[in-house]
């Protein structure tokens, strides 16, 4: 049978969450800071407010609704993005996000900062939005037809429809990255 020993700091059983929750609780009162407890939840923050800001909470309740950007521009290799322009002769490129996490970071970064933009889109008549918003980090990659390779890429484009089902009146039909 094993038993639960005192770790060398004499309070926490072996392989215990309670050791955690100890920990944490003595920093927090003592107003100490553990550095991976802080960057975690800063980074859980930060991915939140970035989420908050794609309507529906979410790409796939975009995707679901009629949008086509994760099917079509999220994890795909050079080699496809290659098929993709043979297959589809109305398209100079084929782009896409390196992976979700960096779709997720790029739109909703896109959206929070051109907010104003959508908001004076929703008071107007026209049916759809498209911009361009430049990040100072690559997003994804593209590949131009006939190009020898793919290219980074630091701006995403974002094609926006009114959609009366989704919170605030619109949702996203489509947003890739660009060159």
């Amino acid at each position: 049978m094993s038993q639960n020993r005192p770790n060398p700091a004499g309070f926490c059983p072996r392989r215990s969450i309670t050791c955690l929750a100890l920990a944490l609780l003595c920093s927090l009162l003592a107003g100490w800071t553990l550095p991976a407890a802080t960057s975690a939840v800063a980074e859980h923050r930060a991915t939140n407010a970035i989420v908050s800001a794609i309507p529906g909470g979410s790409l796939e309740a975009n995707d679901r609704a009629g949008g086509h950007l994760l099917s079509r521009h999220v994890g795909k290799t050079p080699e496809q993005l290659r098929q993709r322009l043979a297959s589809d002769s109305h398209i100079s490129a084929a782009s896409s996000f390196t992976d979700r996490a960096a779709a997720d970071a790029a739109i909703g970064g896109a959206l929070k900062s051109e907010r104003l933009r959508i908001q004076s889109w929703l008071r107007g008549s026209e049916e759809r939005l498209a911009f361009s918003y430049r990040h100072s980090n690559p997003v994804g990659i593209s590949v131009s037809r006939g190009a020898a390779s793919p290219r980074q890429a630091f701006r995403v484009r974002l094609v926006l429809v009114r959609d009366r089902t989704f919170e605030g009146g619109w949702r996203i039909l489509t947003g890739y990255p660009e060159l």
